[in-house]
């Protein structure tokens, strides 16, 4: 990392809004190209790039001054895609499985009832995880935070959140099944992020 980027960053996160605009300005096309390359729309990709800065913008007293700004935006971009990408899969799953499924107005109160009751199970599933598996799995899939940022915010190496989040899953996918939740639905909203 040159010295110039620590610069930055360490004026970025004293608040210093002209060298802000000035990273805005030499990265939002690469930003933007990186989310069309990843298949977000016009809008979409504007939109990534919005966000991305937001979060720079919000988060700025905690950067990382030992970070490339290159890897940190694109980290962001990405993560933010994927999100994106997992929310509009989710509803197009879901609102397949209500139209395959809804005969008349009774079915899509009863699938409401099936989704709350899967979220329910899912939310004690959550909770009966040990305190710091349960803090890696929220902060990963409910928070959006990458291993590496978990790892660092809890003072554990990247291999330990892996592996909190891997049990995780396995622990609260069990606890479904014995419930007797639909396993497929449920793992499409743990894969999601959505619970």
């Amino acid at each position: 990392m040159s010295s110039e980027e620590v610069n930055i960053i360490k004026s970025i996160r004293s608040g210093d809004i002209n060298l802000f605009q000035k990273l805005f300005d030499n990265y939002h096309k690469k930003i933007y190209n990186v989310s069309r390359n990843m298949g977000m729309s016009r809008e979409d990709a504007e939109g990534i790039v919005q966000e991305v800065f937001l979060n720079i913008w919000k988060n700025r007293t905690t950067l990382d001054e030992t970070l490339s700004i290159n890897a940190l935006l694109i980290t962001i971009t990405k993560r933010l895609v994927f999100k994106k990408i997992r929310r509009r899969a989710y509803n197009i799953i879901h609102r397949d499985y209500v139209r395959n499924t809804k005969s008349n107005r009774s079915n899509v109160t009863e699938d409401e009832v099936i989704y709350t009751d899967i979220k329910r199970f899912a939310e004690e599933g959550i909770n009966r995880l040990s305190p710091i598996r349960k803090q890696v799995f929220i902060m990963s899939r409910q928070k959006g935070l990458s291993n590496d940022e978990i790892a660092k915010k809890l003072d554990v190496s990247k291999r330990t959140v892996e592996n909190h989040i891997y049990r995780a899953v396995i622990s609260i996918r069990k606890f479904m099944q014995r419930e007797g939740v639909d396993i497929g639905l449920s793992l499409i909203l743990l894969a999601s992020g959505l619970i």
